[in-house]
C-alpha cells in the first residue's frame, strides 16, 4: 500500500507554490508554482488580488498532484503557509473579496504610524512589534476607515478579515471554517502574544470589530476539511499552518532555544528560537510567536529586510538588464572588484533594525565604466549587508547585560486612539508580563556568543531562492564573518508547512522530524580569508553617509568641530540660513516640562522652564529625562515653536536656502531619525537637513540658535555673520554685536536685520544699527 501524501500550500509574495510529500520521507514527489500579479496603484502602495491568489493555488495543487503521479485520494492531510501580513476582507455570505488584498510591503500607512509613535512603547509590550506600515492592523484600519459601510457591515459579523491562510482556509473548507495560526495573528498588531489572544484594547486601537476576525488556533491544529472542491476530494483535512517565517523555521529543524534560519525570498527574513521565553530586543529585532504543535506558547526574535530577491527582480523586469535572475550568479562573478558601486535596495522603506518607512533606494559609486555586472554584484552585496545588521542586532542583544528596569510605570493605551468599535474580547487581557530583555544561555550558545572559532555568530541555516546563489552565500559568510548551512531542500517554508500537518495528523514525531537527513545541511559556507565583507557595510546613516529619504537631502556627521560642511565648499558668499532645531524651531524644553510634571510626585517641588537645568541635587531628574527622550515618537512630536518658524519663514521670502543643523545625542538612537522626519512634517520635504554628533559644522550667512555657546563658536568662525537668538531663560544675559534678540514682538527690527545680512558683499562687516 502507498504510504500517504501530505499536501503543502506555500503561498508567497511573488508566487503560489504546491508540494506534494511523501509522508514517510518527506522526499518531494510533485511540485507546482505560478506566478502572481503585482498590483502598484500608488506610490508605495502593493495589491494583489484575492481571486488571482485562489486561482493560483488551485491550478498548483492541480498540477503538483499530477506530477507526483497520485491520486488526489492519498493526500492525508494539508499544510498551508503563506505570506504574512497581507491582509484581506470579504463577504462572509458570498465569499467575494471587498477590496484588493492589501500586501505586507505596502506603506500607504505610514502617516498614520508616524503620528501615532509615541503610543509605540504600549503596543510593543502587548505585540512585540514595532508600529510600522508592515503589519497588519494598520492596512486593516485603512480599510475600514475609509469606507464607512465596510466598517458597520464588519461591527454586524457580516465581513470577514485575515491574513491569507485564513482566506485560504474559509475557500478549502467551502466557508465553513474562519481560522488562523498564532504565528499569522502575532503579525497583526491586534494580538496580545503574552495573553495568546486578540487584544480588545488593541482592537479598539485600529477600530477593528472582532466579530470579522478569525479564531485563533495553535500552529498545528483541526482547521477543518476540504469541502466542494473541483482538485481535491471532499474530507481531507488541514492539520497545519504558519506564517511562511516560522513554518520555514520548523522546516530547518529550529525547534528549540538558539536555533536560527535565513529565508531570502522576495525579502531576506532572520529568525532567532527563543523557546518559550518573549525576549524584547533592545536593538529594535521583533518578538514574535514561533510555530506552536501545542498550546504552549513558542517565540522567536526576527528581523526583517524587506528588499531581498526582490531587488534581483527589479533589475531584471525594471532595468532588463538579464532575462532571469539565476543570470545574477554569473553576473558577480564577472563583475569589477574595482567598481565600488554600492546599492542599498529600499525601495518600500528600511526594516530592522532601522524601520524607516520613508527610506528609498539607492545607488552609490556609478560611473560610465560600471555595468550590468557591477549592478548585480551591488544589488546581492547590498542584501548581504543588510541581514548582516539583523544578525549584529541579535549579537549585541546576546552580549549585552539586561538593562534596569525603567521606575515609569507600565505604559497605558493611550483613549484618544480609538478608531472604531469593536466587541468585547471572551475574557479580559491579563496584564502584560514583563518581556524578558537578555539572552540566557541557550540563546547565547546559539548565536555562537563565546564559541571557539564560531566567529560572531554561530551557524546560520540558509534557505530560500537566493539560497540557491553559491556566490552570494559566499559573500554573506565574509558579511558576517561566520559559516552559513543550506538546507538540502531550499524551500524549507512548504517543508516546514508539511512537517505542522504530518504533525496534526499523526503522520510524524517532531523528535525525529530532524533525523534522516530531512533538515540536513547539504553544503555549508565558511568566511574567506579575504578582507570582511563588513568594513564595507552600508548601513545608512553610518560614518556620515547620505541617506536618501523621499528626495530630502540628508546628511549625518559624526567627528570634531567645528568644520565646514566639505573642505572644498565656501559658504560666505552663498545666501544660507542655518537653523538649529531643539529650542529653537521645536519645544524641547516645554515637552520636557510636561513630561517631567506628569511624573513628578506630589511632594516635590515643580519643574518650570526657569528651573529646568538647575540639576544639582537633582539627579532623579536627570534619570527622568534619560527615560523620557529615549522613548520612541518623543523627538518626533515635539511642538513647533511659532515664534522660530516665523523667522524660518521670513528667511524663505527672502530668499535664503533654509538648512536645518541639530545635535544626534549619543544616547537616544532614535532621535537621529526622528529628528530629520519632524523637519520634513514641519518645515517641508525637501529641507536640508545636517544631523551630527557635535552640532560643529560652520557655514552660511546666518544661525538662529538658542543657545550661547553655539553661538559663539560659529560667530568665532563667521565674524562677519549675522546671529538671531531668540530669547530663554538661559541666554537673556548674553549680547553680541552680531546679534539680534528675538522676542516675538520685534519682527521689523528682526527683518532689518536679515536684510542687511543677505545684501552685504563677502569681506564685508556685517553693521546692525
Amino acid at each position: 500500500m502507498p504510504s500517504p501524501l501530505v499536501l503543502a500550500i506555500d503561498q508567497g509574495t511573488t508566487s503560489s507554490r504546491a508540494v506534494v510529500y511523501d509522508a514517510t520521507t518527506f522526499t518531494p514527489l510533485g511540485a507546482a508554482q505560478q506566478e502572481i500579479e503585482q498590483h502598484y496603484p500608488r506610490d508605495g502602495w502593493v495589491e494583489h488580488e484575492p481571486e488571482d491568489i485562489w486561482y493560483s493555488v488551485a491550478r498548483t495543487v492541480r498540477e503538483a498532484i499530477a506530477k507526483s503521479g497520485r491520486d488526489p485520494r492519498d493526500v492525508a492531510a494539508i499544510g498551508i503557509t503563506n505570506q504574512r501580513e497581507t491582509v484581506v476582507a470579504w463577504d462572509r455570505a458570498s465569499g467575494r473579496p471587498v477590496y484588493r488584498a492589501i500586501v505586507w510591503q505596502d506603506r500607504r500607512t505610514t502617516d498614520f504610524c508616524r503620528e501615532r509613535a509615541a503610543d509605540q512603547p504600549w503596543l510593543t509590550a502587548k505585540t512585540g512589534l514595532v508600529l510600522d506600515p508592515y503589519f497588519s492592523g494598520t492596512k486593516l484600519h485603512w480599510l475600514l476607515e475609509r469606507t464607512p459601510l465596510l466598517k458597520v457591515v464588519a461591527d454586524h459579523g457580516e465581513l470577514a478579515v485575515g491574513t491569507i491562510d485564513s482566506f485560504l482556509i474559509w475557500r478549502l473548507t467551502g466557508g465553513a471554517v474562519h481560522a488562523t495560526d498564532a504565528t499569522n495573528a502575532s503579525r497583526t498588531l491586534l494580538f496580545n502574544i503574552h495573553a495568546m489572544q486578540w487584544d480588545t484594547e488593541l482592537l479598539r486601537y485600529f477600530g477593528v470589530p472582532l466579530a470579522a476576525l478569525p479564531d485563533v488556533k495553535s500552529s498545528v491544529a483541526e482547521f477543518g476539511v476540504t469541502k466542494g472542491l473541483d482538485f481535491l476530494p471532499d474530507g481531507v483535512p488541514i492539520r497545519g499552518v504558519a506564517g511562511d517565517q516560522q513554518a520555514a523555521l520548523f522546516g530547518q529543524g529550529c525547534f528549540g532555544p538558539g536555533a536560527a534560519k535565513c529565508t531570502y525570498g522576495t525579502g531576506a527574513f532572520y529568525l532567532l528560537h527563543t523557546g518559550d521565553t518573549a525576549v524584547s530586543s533592545q536593538h529594535k529585532l521583533l518578538t514574535t510567536v514561533a510555530a506552536m504543535t501545542d498550546a504552549k506558547p513558542k517565540y522567536a526574535l526576527e528581523g526583517a529586510v524587506f528588499i531581498a530577491g526582490a531587488a534581483v527582480q527589479w533589475l531584471r523586469d525594471g532595468l532588463h538588464l538579464f532575462k532571469s535572475a539565476a543570470e545574477v550568479e554569473q553576473l558577480a562573478k564577472e563583475s569589477n572588484p574595482a567598481e565600488p558601486v554600492l546599492f542599498v535596495p529600499g525601495f518600500v522603506g528600511l526594516g530592522a533594525p532601522h524601520w524607516v518607512p520613508e527610506a528609498r533606494g539607492v545607488i552609490f559609486g556609478l560611473t560610465r565604466a560600471t555595468t550590468a555586472a557591477d549592478l548585480g554584484r551591488a544589488a546581492l552585496e547590498g542584501v548581504a549587508f543588510q541581514v548582516a545588521d539583523l544578525i549584529d542586532a541579535a549579537e549585541k542583544d546576546a552580549k549585552e547585560p539586561p538593562p534596569p528596569a525603567p521606575e515609569e510605570p507600565t505604559p497605558q493605551p493611550p483613549p484618544r486612539r480609538e478608531g472604531g468599535t469593536a466587541r468585547d474580547a471572551s475574557r479580559d487581557s491579563p496584564d502584560v508580563p514583563e518581556i524578558r530583555r537578555s539572552f540566557s544561555p541557550p540563546f547565547r550558545e546559539g548565536l555562537g556568543v563565546g564559541s571557539a572559532g564560531a566567529g560572531a555568530v554561530g551557524l546560520l541555516r540558509v534557505d530560500g531562492g537566493m539560497a540557491r546563489n553559491d556566490w552570494f552565500l559566499q559573500f554573506q559568510a565574509d558579511a558576517l564573518g561566520s559559516p552559513l548551512s543550506r538546507a538540502a531542500q531550499s524551500e524549507s517554508t512548504a517543508l516546514g508547512a508539511a512537517f505542522l500537518a504530518a504533525v496534526g495528523a499523526g503522520l510524524a514525531d517532531q523528535s525525529k522530524l530532524g533525523a534522516g537527513g530531512r533538515c540536513d545541511a547539504v553544503r555549508a559556507h565558511a568566511p574567506g580569508r579575504r578582507p570582511r565583507a563588513k568594513a564595507r557595510r552600508m548601513a545608512p546613516g553610518r560614518a556620515g553617509g547620505d541617506r536618501v529619504l523621499l528626495g530630502r537631502r540628508v546628511k549625518y556627521h559624526h567627528g570634531a568641530s567645528p568644520r565646514p560642511p566639505s573642505p572644498k565648499m565656501d559658504t560666505e558668499g552663498i545666501d544660507i540660513a542655518l537653523f538649529d532645531m531643539d529650542g529653537s524651531l521645536a519645544d524641547y524644553d516645554g515637552a520636557l516640562v510636561r513630561a517631567l510634571e506628569e511624573l513628578r510626585a506630589p511632594e516635590e517641588p515643580p519643574i518650570t522652564r526657569e528651573n529646568l537645568w538647575q540639576t544639582e541635587g537633582r539627579e532623579h531628574i536627570l534619570a527622568r529625562l534619560r527615560l523620557i527622550k529615549g522613548q520612541p515618537g518623543w523627538w518626533l512630536n515635539l511642538d513647533p515653536i511659532s515664534t522660530g518658524m516665523t523667522v524660518l519663514r521670513l528667511c524663505e521670502r527672502l530668499g535664503f536656502d533654509v538648512h536645518v543643523l541639530t545635535k544626534g545625542p549619543k544616547r537616544f538612537a532614535l532621535a537621529w531619525d526622528e529628528k530629520v522626519r519632524w523637519c520634513q512634517r514641519h518645515i517641508g520635504p525637501d529641507v536640508d537637513v545636517h544631523v551630527t554628533s557635535d552640532k560643529g559644522l560652520v557655514y552660511g550667512k546666518l544661525l538662529y540658535d538658542d543657545y550661547p555657546e553655539y553661538m559663539l563658536r560659529w560667530l568665532r568662525h563667521r565674524p562677519r555673520g549675522l546671529g538671531v537668538m531668540p530669547v530663554a531663560p538661559h541666554n537673556r544675559d548674553f549680547v553680541h554685536p552680531n546679534v539680534v534678540k528675538w522676542d516675538g514682538t520685534n519682527l521689523e527690527e528682526v527683518t532689518r536685520a536679515v536684510l542687511v545680512a543677505k545684501n552685504r558683499n563677502p569681506g564685508e562687516a556685517l553693521v546692525l544699527g
